[in-house]
């Protein structure tokens, strides 16, 4: 039978994605109805299964975020079962991704390799990519001694959950800060609908341990999300913003401090942080996090 690429069609063949793409990667995975409310928003993207020899053999996606829409070289993510790989499961994901980046004009690819996996580097390598950044994973044990950061006079922490009515003036920070980050991040507020799917929308995040740093009775100056990871165990955090006017008073560090002891409370055994951009190890170590592996951001052509 050989190799089958098709598009994801319907909610079984969506659960079979999420199943592939999260036993190939379980540091980072999806849920189902996350990747649902994605489709929906991201009209342009591509997610696409393969077969082999009739069984599910990987699962690869071509993003559709603003980003991503914008960019000649928009992201992709390509993942085969580890006892199929180097039988040209990935190539054929890669192929007909290119097919469809070349229906949309675009000229090239933007993909993430785990620094370890040697077999991976040297295929976009061979292939001309080139890297251009890194992403760091930090890792806490959050069955230890959990530090405690205060905020700074004047500011308080409050829970999303218990203060709605902050949404607006949050989603006002997160305009002015979300660019710095660049890349698909930083256009993740364009619109209040992009920022309600990206960052509030996703059914794994705990509104009750949303922390909201809030300065008198509804001036918002930063907030920190992070979501549930299917095991029900650890928690990733996504992102920590604070307005221009209060940074430099340890607003983040209070905000993911908050964070930390809600999620240890809650019955969190661990919390995972990605570095994206120049935040310093201080900003990790501070908190407790210990470094762990690192992604490689490249880019390149088309196949």
């Amino acid at each position: 039978m050989g190799i089958e690429v098709k598009p994801v069609s319907g909610y079984d063949d969506l659960e079979r994605w999420v199943e592939i793409r999260n036993e190939a990667a379980p540091d980072d995975p999806e849920t189902v109805e996350m990747m649902a409310l994605v489709r929906a928003r991201e009209l342009h993207r591509m997610d696409l299964l393969a077969f082999l020899d009739g069984e599910p053999a990987g699962a690869a996606f071509l993003a559709g975020d603003p980003a991503s829409v914008a960019s000649t070289h928009p992201y992709v993510d390509i993942r085969v079962r580890d006892e199929l790989r180097g039988r040209g499961v990935g190539t054929a994901l890669v192929t007909a991704l290119a097919d469809g980046a070349r229906a949309q004009g675009k000229l090239g690819f933007e993909c993430s390799v785990l620094a370890s996996d040697a077999h991976s580097l040297g295929y976009v390598e061979r292939r001309g990519y080139e890297e251009i950044r890194r992403v760091d994973k930090w890792t806490l044990d959050l069955t230890g001694e959990v530090l405690s950061h205060e905020p700074p006079a004047g500011v308080e922490i409050a829970w999303l959950a218990e203060r709605p009515d902050l949404m607006n003036a949050m989603y006002d920070v997160a305009t002015a800060t979300y660019p710095e980050f660049g890349g698909w991040i930083g256009r993740q507020a364009d619109t209040i609908q992009d920022w309600l799917v990206y960052e509030l929308g996703n059914p794994a995040m705990p509104v009750e341990l949303t922390s909201v740093a809030v300065a008198g009775d509804d001036e918002v100056a930063g907030f920190s999300t992070f979501i549930r990871l299917p095991d029900g165990r650890t928690a990733s955090h996504r992102m920590v913003v604070v307005a221009h006017a209060w940074r430099g008073r340890g607003i983040a560090r209070a905000l993911v401090s908050a964070q930390l002891h809600g999620a240890k409370a809650a019955g969190y055994e661990s919390m995972v942080a990605w570095r994206r951009g120049v935040a310093p190890d201080r900003a990790f170590t501070r908190l407790g996090f210990e470094r762990g592996h690192s992604w490689i951001v490249f880019v390149g052509p088309l196949p």
